[in-house]
C-alpha cells in the first residue's frame, strides 16, 4: 500500500505536465487505482474466509452429495457469505468482518446488509443469529445485481419490473415523433436489450415476453401516444431478418432460449468451474450434461438451463478424435443439418466409433471391412470421407452451426428461427425478398429505405389497403378521381404522379411507369443505379420522387392541400441534392485508414540457411478429387525438388489446401530440411495454422500439420498472392490432370521451367 500512500498529480497545460500535487488525504474518488484496491481488499476477505473453513470453524452450504461447500462469492463490492445456521458458524463469520475492518479501514454497513435463513431454522435462532451478526435486517424478497433474489411461484410477478421498465422507455419515445428508422435502432438497441441479463439466467414466463413483444408492436405502429396505428404486418413477420423480408426484430422466446444455451455451453466447456462442479454435483452426477434429465424439486434456475441443453442438443456433434466416446448409432458425428448419429445395420448400443478403425502401429484409417459390416450402406461413403487425425486426441464436442465449432448466441437463435421441420415460408411478410434486400442496400436515407420497405410490403394505409381491413370508404383515388387507390396507381400510375415522373427528366419514358405491377415498376427504378451514363443525382432522384409523392398523397388526404407536379419534382430534387452534399462531405472527413502491411505479389526467395517451399490445391468439383502441388527452393531461387500428388477426398477448398500444405511439410521433412518457410496463397489456412481461430472442416488437419510443424527446428507459415505462388499453383493443376504421383529434383517440363523463370527474374 506504500505506493498508494505516495500518489502524486500534475496537471496538463497545454500537453505539457507541471506541478507536482501530493494529496494528504489518499486517493480521490474514482481513481484508476480504485478497481484495483478493492480486488485486493476482496482477495483478503476471500483468504481470512477460506482460512477459516480450513480451521472448521466455518461450514459452507453444499447442494448435494459431493458438491463443493460454498462459503462466499464475491462481485465487486458485494458479497454473499453462506455458513451453517449455528452461533460457532456466525460467530466465526463475525471475526472475519472485524479483522477485516480492522486492517483495511473499510466498515461495513450492517443496516444496509442483509440475512436470510433457511426454512426450517427457528424463529429463536434467527434472533440470536442476527444479534451475534449485529445485523437486524432479514432479506430474501428483493434483488441482487438486478434479479430476484428468491423466487415463488408466480414468477410472472417476479418479472413484472421488465414490462414496466420497457413500458416507460416506449412512453416516452413516442412523444418524440420518431422516424421508422429512429423507432427500429430504438427497438433493437435499447428495448430488446432490457430484458437480456434476466434472460440470460431464467426462462422468463411466456406472459413476459409476450407482453413485452405486444408494447414493441404497438410503440412501431402507432403515429404517437394518442394515435394509434395499424399495424400492416405482422409481428411475427417483422421478426424475420432483413435477408429474410423482414426488419430482425428478435423473437424474445426464442433469443431467450439462445441465450440459456450459452450458459449451458459454459457447463461443456469449462467442467472445472465453480458453476459446474455445483451443477453437476446437484442435478447430473453419473451422466453428461446432454443427457441431463428434470428432477423433482429442481431449481428455477436448473429448469431454464435445461430448456438451452435442449437446444444445445439439436445442434452438437462430435469432432472425431479417438472415437471412444462416440456411440454408434446414438451420438451425433455426422456433419449434416441437423447434425445426426451413423446410422448402423445392426444394434450398436455397445459399440463406440474406435471400432471402425484399423491400426498400423501408431496411426489410424477407416477398416472398410468393418464399417460394411456394421454401418448402413447409404453412411458408408460419408464416413470413409471423415479426415482422420494421426493425433489421437479425445472427441471434442462441437457446435455444428459455427465455423469455429464454439456456440454463439447467434448462430444459436439461427438454428432456432430456421428449424428445418417446420414449414416457414408462408409465414414471410409479403414482397419479394430480393427487392427488399436491395432497398437496404441503396445509398440514401433511412427513412426511405423503410418507407421502400413499407412500400413492398403492402404497409401503405391507400384506400384499396383500408378496405381489406374492414372499412367502409370510398376506394376512389382522393388525386385523380379515375381509379382506385392501390400503392401502385398512388405512386405511379396515378395521372399526378405520372405527370412527376415526366416533369423530373429521370432517363426512362412514362410507358415504362405504366404497369399495374408494383414491384416491376420499382425493378426501373432500381435499373438506374446501373446505369454508368448518369450523374448521382439522376440514379437517387426517383427513390426522392417516391417518397414526395407519397407525402403529397397525404396532404391531400389530411389536410385537403394539392401540391403541383412541379413543387413535387423541385421539393425532390433539393433533398437528393443535400443528401449527396452531406455524404461526400462525411466521405471527405472521414480519417485515412491506416496502412495496412502491403501483401506480397511476387514470389520471394528465402533467406539463407532456410529453403522456401510453395504449395497449392486443386480440386475437381465434380467428384470432390484432390491433387496438390508443390516445390522447395533455396535462398538462390535454386529448385530443390518438386511435384505433384493425390490428396484423395476433400469436402471443401480449405480441405484440399490443408492436405497439400500437410503433404508438402511431409515432403520438405523426408528430404531433411530443418529450416523451412512454407508459402500458399490460402490466406485463410494461413492465418488458421498461425493460430489466428479455428475452423471445423479442417480442425483434424491442423493438428497433423503442428504436429509435423514441431518436427522442425524453424518453420515458418506465411501468404502470398496467386501471382507469386504460380510455380505450385501450375503443379498442382498438372497434377489435376494426371493420374499418378510425380515427384523430381532434375527433370523440369518446359512449362515448369517457364515458371520458375519467370519467377526468377521477379526478384529484386
Amino acid at each position: 500500500m506504500a505506493a498508494v500512500r505516495s500518489v502524486q498529480f500534475s496537471v496538463l497545460i497545454n500537453g505539457a505536465p507541471y506541478g507536482n500535487i501530493k494529496p494528504t488525504r489518499g486517493i480521490r474518488q474514482g481513481d484508476p487505482l480504485s478497481p484495483y484496491l478493492f480486488i485486493l481488499c476482496g482477495d483478503i476477505l476471500s483468504h481470512l474466509i477460506k482460512s477459516k473453513a480450513n480451521d472448521g470453524d466455518l461450514r459452507g452450504v453444499r447442494i448435494g452429495n459431493g458438491a463443493p461447500a460454498i462459503t462466499h462469492l464475491q462481485f465487486a463490492d458485494d458479497c454473499l457469505f453462506f455458513c451453517q445456521a449455528n452461533v460457532k458458524n456466525c460467530k466465526a463469520l463475525k471475526d472475519v468482518f472485524d479483522v477485516y475492518e480492522y486492517y483495511s479501514g473499510q466498515k461495513i454497513n450492517a443496516h444496509k446488509s442483509m440475512i436470510t435463513f433457511g426454512s426450517r431454522v427457528f424463529g429463536s435462532t434467527q434472533q440470536r443469529l442476527k444479534s451475534v451478526l449485529g445485523i437486524p435486517n432479514q432479506g430474501g424478497g428483493g434483488k441482487y445485481l438486478g434479479l430476484p433474489e428468491q423466487f415463488g411461484r408466480k414468477k410472472k410477478e417476479m418479472f413484472d419490473y421488465i414490462i414496466e421498465r420497457v413500458k416507460k422507455r416506449t412512453s416516452n419515445w413516442s412523444a418524440k415523433f420518431l422516424s421508422p428508422a429512429g423507432k427500429e435502432i430504438m427497438i433493437k438497441s435499447v428495448a430488446l436489450a432490457m430484458p437480456v441479463y434476466a434472460m440470460s439466467c431464467f426462462k422468463l414466463p411466456q406472459g413476459i415476453t409476450s407482453e413485452i413483444e405486444t408494447l414493441l408492436m404497438n410503440f412501431w405502429w402507432d403515429k404517437s401516444s394518442n394515435r394509434k396505428g395499424i399495424p400492416w404486418v405482422a409481428w411475427k413477420k417483422l421478426k424475420f431478418s432483413k435477408k429474410e423480408g423482414g426488419l430482425g426484430f428478435r423473437d424474445l422466446a426464442k433469443f431467450n432460449d439462445a441465450l440459456l444455451a450459452k450458459q449451458a455451453w459454459r457447463l461443456i466447456q469449462q467442467p472445472h468451474s465453480l458453476f459446474a462442479r455445483v451443477m453437476k454435483a446437484r442435478y447430473f452426477k453419473d451422466d453428461s450434461i446432454l443427457d441431463a434429465k428434470a428432477r423433482k424439486q429442481q431449481s428455477y434456475g436448473w429448469s431454464s438451463l435445461l430448456v438451452g441443453i435442449d437446444l444445445l442438443k439439436k445442434g452438437t456433434r462430435y469432432l472425431i478424435g479417438d472415437g471412444k466416446s462416440i456411440k454408434l448409432g446414438i451420438d451425433n458425428c455426422i456433419d449434416s443439418h441437423p447434425p445426426r448419429p451413423i446410422k448402423t445395420t445392426v444394434s450398436s448400443r455397445a459399440l463406440t466409433l474406435d471400432s471402425l478403425f484399423r491400426y498400423h502401429g501408431p496411426i489410424r484409417a477407416w477398416d472398410p471391412v468393418k464399417i460394411s459390416d456394421i454401418v448402413a450402406q447409404e453412411d458408408q461413403d460419408v464416413i470413409q470421407r471423415i479426415y482422420l487425425s494421426k493425433e489421437a486426441k479425445p472427441d471434442t464436442l462441437v457446435w455444428n452451426y459455427n465455423s469455429s465449432g464454439d456456440y454463439t448466441v447467434r448462430s444459436g437463435y439461427w438454428l432456432l428461427t430456421h428449424d428445418p421441420h417446420s414449414a416457414i415460408s408462408s409465414d414471410r411478410p409479403h414482397g419479394s425478398v430480393e427487392l427488399k434486400n436491395k432497398v437496404w442496400q441503396l445509398p440514401i436515407m433511412p427513412k426511405i429505405k423503410h418507407f421502400l420497405w413499407r412500400m413492398l410490403s403492402r404497409a401503405l394505409a391507400t384506400k384499396e389497403r383500408l378496405i381489406t381491413r374492414g372499412m367502409r370508404i370510398d376506394s376512389t383515388c382522393p388525386r385523380c378521381r379515375n381509379s382506385v387507390e392501390s400503392i401502385n396507381h398512388a405512386l405511379f400510375t396515378c395521372s399526378v404522379s405520372s405527370m412527376v415522373w415526366r416533369l423530373s427528366n429521370t432517363p426512362f419514358s412514362g410507358s415504362q411507369m405504366t404497369s399495374d405491377d408494383l414491384e416491376e415498376n420499382f425493378i426501373h427504378v432500381l435499373n438506374l443505379l446501373q446505369s454508368s451514363n448518369l450523374t448521382d443525382i439522376q440514379k437517387l432522384l426517383p427513390f426522392w420522387l417516391l417518397w414526395r409523392l407519397w407525402k403529397s398523397r397525404n396532404n391531400v388526404v389530411f389536410n385537403n392541400f394539392r401540391e403541383s407536379s412541379t413543387t413535387i419534382v423541385l421539393q425532390a430534387t433539393t433533398e437528393t441534392k443535400e443528401w449527396i452534399e452531406a455524404t461526400n462531405i462525411q466521405r471527405r472527413r472521414l480519417p485515412q485508414q491506416a496502412q495496412q502491411r502491403p501483401v506480397v505479389k511476387f514470389w520471394t526467395a528465402p533467406q539463407r540457411d532456410y529453403v522456401k517451399c510453395n504449395f497449392d490445391a486443386g480440386l475437381d468439383l465434380q467428384n470432390l478429387q484432390a491433387r496438390g502441388g508443390w516445390i522447395i527452393r533455396d535462398y538462390g531461387g535454386s529448385p530443390k525438388a518438386w511435384g505433384s500428388m493425390v490428396l484423395n477426398y476433400a469436402g471443401s477448398p480449405l480441405e484440399a489446401e490443408a492436405m497439400a500444405l500437410l503433404a508438402a511439410l511431409q515432403q520438405v521433412w523426408t528430404r531433411g530440411y530443418t529450416n523451412v518457410v512454407m508459402e500458399g496463397d490460402c490466406e485463410i489456412l494461413i492465418n488458421l495454422v498461425n493460430g489466428a481461430s479455428s475452423i471445423l472442416s479442417v480442425a483434424n488437419h491442423l493438428l497433423d500439420i503442428h504436429h509435423w510443424a514441431s518436427k522442425f527446428i524453424n518453420v515458418q507459415f506465411s501468404f502470398v498472392k496467386r501471382t507469386g505462388n504460380q510455380v505450385a499453383h501450375n503443379l498442382a493443376r498438372f497434377g489435376c490432370n494426371s493420374s499418378c504421383y510425380y515427384a523430381d529434383s532434375v527433370h523440369q517440363p518446359v512449362w515448369l521451367q517457364q515458371s520458375i523463370c519467370n519467377d526468377l527474374s521477379k526478384l529484386i
